[in-house]
């Protein structure tokens, strides 16, 4: 599609009007942007509630590029601030996407450190993606045993890190999505070698 300079091209249900999915059809996946050279792009998505409008931009992620782990890359990628709360309606609450983008098989090693130790992890687990496959931890606390009654918790700044295992031959892109547990407001970071980074730039996109 093309999208007239200095424009906004806005779509009110996206799998409806632009992919062609039959109203009520369940669909779930990454979503895929890739732009010519002539300008920036910018997207976001967002969902409308009674309560306003919620989104943030999409994770700008170059394929290759360093904010990947895999086949080609065994390198760390992580962000660093998110949060466990047991008050209801207090702090935020961190989902963890990964996603294969090559087409190929990957397999990466999740790890949780809590502020105060960055050299054990508190939490890990070791995920095997298909070609192409998306996999969301939500929470990624949750997923990786730390909501249960016995380790359930108050944590702050706990780092969240992803790692290719050695025999991945995919390449893996990996985005938290933090919302704010009374507002409901979301913001997305994309794990990286430097640390999480919010989205910018301009590159292929995925979310």
């Amino acid at each position: 599609m093309n999208v007239p300079g200095r424009q906004t091209v806005e779509f009110q249900n996206v799998l409806e009007q632009l992919f062609g999915l039959p109203k009520g059809q369940p669909s779930h996946g990454p979503v895929f942007l890739d732009s010519t050279e002539n300008g920036l792009l910018y997207a976001k998505v967002f969902s409308v509630t009674d309560t306003g409008t919620l989104g943030d931009s999409f994770p700008v992620v170059p394929i290759p590029g360093e904010s990947l782990t895999g086949a080609t890359s065994l390198a760390s990628l992580y962000v660093d601030g998110l949060e466990q709360s047991i008050t209801p309606g207090v702090g935020t609450r961190s989902n963890l996407i990964l996603n294969e983008v090559t087409g190929k098989p990957a397999k990466v090693v999740v790890r949780l450190y809590e502020a105060a130790n960055r050299t054990s992890p508190v939490a890990e687990a070791t995920l095997t993606l298909a070609a192409y496959e998306k996999r969301q931890l939500s929470t990624v606390f949750k997923e990786l045993g730390l909501d249960t009654e016995e380790r359930r918790k108050d944590r702050t700044n706990v780092l969240c890190m992803v790692t290719a295992d050695e025999t991945s031959q995919g390449l893996v892109s990996a985005v938290v999505t933090k919302i704010d547990n009374k507002t409901g407001d979301t913001k997305n970071l994309l794990l990286a070698p430097s640390g999480g980074t919010t989205p910018g730039g301009g590159a292929t996109i995925g979310f």
